[in-house]
């Protein structure tokens, strides 16, 4: 199976993906750029500004994405405050970490592999003197890592920082290409539940249909959906993820 003439829909818009897609029509594919999520600021930044007022207070940050490192640096940086009064820094991968570097910074704790799993490892599994965390996320992120922390004692201090949710004026058109496509690529958790939202339990939209995984996460969430994922990045970058399809293409053919 060659990657020329497969029709891929990628479920997400960003710098990584918008080159995933260059790559995929030089293999002569057909690609659907149908971002299915929306990404706005919280309905307020109070709790926000409070807890960053208070950041050298705290023992740890804790960034479990790129878009938690942006939102929460932005907004601290308008309120004028200094970035050397932060605490040291653990970032979930070297993806989000590699996001400091904008701003000068550096994580003190890489979390291997990119998870809350990988993440956790980094921190010590009873924390003596109840030390403080900040956690600045997403209005959908797993509360697995904050559950885990303060089951070791620690104090954690969460606030949303961005709020993600479904893109809806792009539903008809990617059930539309669902119709004829033959590979999707999903790259959140969040994704995959748009798709099968906007699926409606109509089978026929999909069983035709091969998905591609940016991550061991985002295959197990298929995986509570019934699907396999036929392709899973490796490593778990866009670039990896256009290395391990056209592995597969070569291997399938």
């Amino acid at each position: 199976m060659s990657l020329a003439n497969q029709t891929f829909i990628l479920t997400i818009e960003n710098k990584g993906i918008s080159q995933l897609a260059k790559q995929l029509k030089q293999e002569k594919a057909n690609c659907h750029m149908v971002p299915l999520r929306v990404f706005s600021p919280p309905l307020s930044w109070e709790v926000f500004d409070q807890q960053a007022k208070q950041a050298a207070s705290f023992s740890y940050l804790v960034f479990t994405s790129p878009r938690a490192v942006q939102a929460t640096l932005r907004r601290y940086i308008a309120l004028s405050l200094p970035l050397h009064q932060l605490p040291p820094i653990a970032a979930v991968g070297e993806k989000t970490a590699a996001c400091l570097l904008a701003y000068n910074l550096k994580a003190s704790l890489i979390g291997s592999p990119a998870s809350a799993q990988g993440l956790l490892q980094q921190f010590p599994l009873v924390f003596h003197k109840k030390e403080k965390i900040w956690f600045p996320c997403g209005n959908l992120v797993s509360p697995l890592l904050s559950s885990v922390l303060e089951e070791r004692k620690a104090v954690v201090s969460s606030c949303i920082v961005y709020c993600n949710k479904a893109n809806l004026d792009n539903k008809d058109r990617f059930v539309a290409l669902c119709k004829t496509a033959n590979w999707i690529v999903v790259t959140a958790p969040s994704v995959v539940e748009t798709c099968f939202s906007f699926f409606a339990g109509n089978f026929d939209l999909y069983n035709h249909i091969s998905f591609a995984a940016i991550g061991k996460t985002t295959a197990k969430a298929l995986e509570q959906k019934g699907i396999r994922a036929k392709v899973i990045a490796t490593p778990q970058t866009y670039e990896g993820l256009y290395l391990t399809l056209k592995a597969y293409s070569h291997g399938a053919a």
